[in-house]
Order: structure tokens, then C-alpha cells, then sequence
């Protein structure tokens, strides 16, 4: 069997707005394709392919969503207060004619908190993303092995012109031209600073700002087999291999390799593989399952664990920080065109986050009249979150099982 598959959509449409009282318009179109095929060579085995253009349009509320007030923690490079170990004194004297150059005063500027104003709000001038979806793989039926089926695909997406918006970090660094990033000076209109330096507020909103590139390996395995007098059993193995994920952000001219790395760039952690095995155990009415979920380890920034220059911090994060000295092996840092490191783009310190199992019980039985009753437990051994430094509020991040298993019943009639 050969066959071949090709599609094409035509979008066309207007945004219309106010930006106070002054009314905005703007016209986009796209044209997106798809083609793909599917080749059966012989009846064990399927290949199949698909190449496809993506396109999205930027919704109303980051268009046009209204202002909102927050206040984010945020050590300014250039203060000199002491509860922060004062990061202006270990400035160089470039860095520090760099912030005398952005309204800061000789000696540094004054902050009173760890918390600095922020104004977030909708960007008219953004623009649809798009980029490309490529996936190669097979399926696998062996006529020497009944109900045994391995499925294996590629996959690739490319996005361009992607929604995100920048921490304040990220602005201060790019008008004072820190941390490996060349100096902005439109950043610095994002930057309100009082008479004496202090910053007053830092005004942020989402703009077309990066590239991604994602690409790894699916796999999914299905075995079942019957007994005479045990029942049947199947089992479900699936695995997902993170080859590479790439960010590109507007204000950091290299991509930036955060594969096994929690720092959300991709909307939370990207693990290197994940897996969920599953078996389940079938005698007459009753039957019994149970699932193996594993997610691998990932590393994250340590928000300046090392105590060293505007990255300061204090004592308890030094504590829980596994490695302060990681700048020297250049493990998170940014990477050129080529592939070198950009010196001193990366943090001063990572924190290793393991690996974790979690596993999940349940049993069911289906009733005569057509309905199925289980009752079940997921994370049975209780297993605890990694800690980690980084999520916002928390001692983990929300993508991990909450600490403690929990039971569950549930009831599905059939009709």
C-alpha cells in the first residue's frame, strides 16, 4: 500500500483595537501546507512521514490585554544594599560606568526590597508565530508475534517569531549589557529610575521574541498474551527521548541548549526521557493494573547561589544549591553558531535535581449490568517532589505529583 496525502489553508484576517483612544488596525495572511505519506511494504510494516507548516495567530489578550501591577524579586546590578551584598561594589569598572551611563550615581543605587515594581500589559505590534512540523517513523505488527506491535517515530518543530515575554533579569541585563549580553539601549526604555537610581518600575509585555527547536525520538511498545488459567496480560511501554531543545531569545544572540534543564523556557521542565510502563492483569470480571512512571533528572539555576555580584544570595539558598561553582564548566552557558561558549553567558550556580519513579495501583471489576468500578492509588510509595530553587512560591515544580499519594474511585456505566 502507497499513499500520499497533501493539504493547504489559507488564512486571512484583521485585528482592530484601541491603544487608549488612538483606534490600531493590521491585515495578516498566511498560506500553511501538509504533505505526508504512508508506505506499507509488506503487511508487518508501516513507514510513514509528514512535513507540515504551522501558523498562530496572537490572541486578543496578548494583544490587547490591559495593564496589570506585580511585584517580582529582582536584585538590581547596579544597587549597592547591603542585604543584597551589594553587587555594584563587585562590579567592574566598565560595568560600573555602564550603570552611571543609565542614571545610576557613583556608588551605586538604593533599593529597599527585594521586590521590584512591575507593569505588565498587552503588545499591539506582535506578530503570528510560525515555523514547521517533521515526523519520520514506523509501526511494527510482527506475524510471528500476535498482538505485539512497536511503533518508533523522529519528530522535529521549528518555531519562529514565538510569543514570550522577558524577565525583568533579562532587561536589566540587556541595557547595561551584562551577563554575556550585548548591550540593548531600547531595553533601557523598559526602565524607570528614580533621582538616586532606585528603579521605580520595570515595564515588561510579550513580544516575538524567540526561536525554538525541538526534536527527540517517540517510542511505543503494546504486548498482550492470554492463559489458559491466569487470565491475560498486556503491557504498555512508552518512551520519549528529548534529542535537543534549542531557545533563541530576542536579547541573546546564541542558542541556548536546555535540554535536562529547568528553567521553563518551554512553559516548564524539558527532560532529557520520560517513561511510563504499564501492566495490567485480566481474570474474568477482575483485573489489576499497575503503572511505573519515570521522569529524569534536569538541573536548574541556582538564582546566584554563589553570593558573587548582582547574582547574590542568601544563605539558605547557598545551602540547598548542589553545585556553586558551576559557572567554571560552563554547563549552562550559551552557545555561538559554532557551537563555542559564550563566556560568562551562563549562571554562577546549578542545582541537580534527580531522577524520579513514581508508581500507581488500581483494581477494577466490571459489574453485570455494563458498568466498570475502580478503585485505585496513584504515587503509592508516597514518593516527595524533587526540591527545587527555582519555581515561583514552592519547594517543587507544579509538573511534578504533589507531595503523598492520594486514593481514587471511580464508576463508568456503559449503555
Amino acid at each position: 500500500m502507497l499513499e500520499f496525502t497533501a493539504a493547504v489553508r489559507t488564512s486571512d484576517y484583521t485585528n482592530n483595537g484601541l491603544i487608549g483612544l488612538n483606534p490600531l488596525e493590521r491585515e495578516f495572511d498566511n498560506t500553511s501546507t501538509k504533505f505526508g505519506i504512508l508506505w506499507q511494504p509488506f503487511e508487518d510494516l508501516l513507514v510513514r512521514a509528514n512535513i507540515a507548516e504551522t501558523f498562530r495567530a496572537p490572541p486578543v489578550s496578548t494583544m490587547f490585554g490591559g495593564g496589570s501591577e506585580s511585584f517580582n524579586t529582582v536584585t538590581d546590578p547596579c544597587t549597592n544594599a547591603a542585604f543584597l551584598n551589594n553587587p555594584y561594589g563587585q562590579l567592574t569598572a566598565a560595568e560600573q560606568a555602564s550603570c552611571h551611563a543609565n542614571g545610576v550615581p557613583v556608588g551605586g543605587a538604593p533599593q529597599l526590597t527585594a521586590q521590584i515594581r512591575n507593569l505588565v500589559g498587552g503588545n499591539p505590534n506582535v506578530l503570528p508565530e510560525s515555523g514547521d512540523t517533521t515526523t519520520v517513523g514506523f509501526v511494527y505488527n510482527p506475524g510471528y508475534l500476535p498482538n505485539f506491535d512497536v511503533s518508533v517515530d523522529y519528530w522535529r518543530i521549528e518555531m519562529e517569531d514565538v510569543l514570550s515575554s522577558r524577565s525583568p533579569n533579562s532587561i536589566l541585563n540587556g541595557c547595561l549589557g551584562f551577563g554575556g549580553v550585548t548591550a540593548n539601549p531600547a531595553d533601557c526604555l523598559f526602565i524607570e529610575r528614580a533621582g538616586d537610581g532606585q528603579i521605580r518600575t520595570l515595564r515588561r509585555g510579550s513580544g516575538n521574541l524567540a526561536f525554538i527547536d525541538l526534536s527527540g525520538v517517540d517510542m511505543n511498545t503494546n504486548y498482550r498474551f492470554d492463559t489458559a488459567d491466569m487470565g491475560s496480560f498486556s503491557m504498555r511501554l512508552n518512551l520519549s527521548w528529548t534529542r535537543e531543545a534549542l531557545l533563541t531569545t530576542g536579547n541573546l544572540a546564541a542558542a541556548q541548549n536546555v535540554v535536562s534543564r529547568a528553567e521553563g523556557a518551554f512553559g516548564g521542565p524539558t527532560w532529557r526521557l520520560r517513561g511510563n510502563l504499564t501492566t495490567n492483569w485480566m481474570f474474568g470480571d477482575f483485573g489489576v493494573a499497575w503503572t511505573i512512571r519515570y521522569l529524569s533528572g534536569l538541573s536548574e539555576n541556582c538564582q546566584g547561589a554563589d553570593g558573587l555580584g548582582p547574582d547574590g544570595a542568601g544563605l539558605a539558598t547557598r545551602e540547598l544549591c548542589s553545585d556553586v561553582n558551576a559557572r567554571a564548566s560552563d554547563r549552562r552557558a550559551a552557545r555561538d553558531a559554532d557551537g563555542n561558549v559564550i563566556p560568562n553567558s551562563g549562571p554562577r550556580a546549578i542545582n541537580d535535581v534527580g531522577s524520579v519513579f513514581y508508581h500507581d495501583l488500581s483494581a477494577s471489576w466490571r459489574a453485570p449490568w455494563n458498568a466498570t468500578v475502580r478503585l485505585g492509588l496513584r504515587n503509592a510509595f508516597r514518593k516527595d517532589p524533587p526540591f527545587m530553587i527555582s519555581p515561583f512560591a514552592n519547594s517543587f515544580d507544579q509538573a511534578y505529583d504533589i507531595p503523598g499519594g492520594f486514593w481514587f474511585l471511580s464508576y463508568r456505566q456503559s449503555l
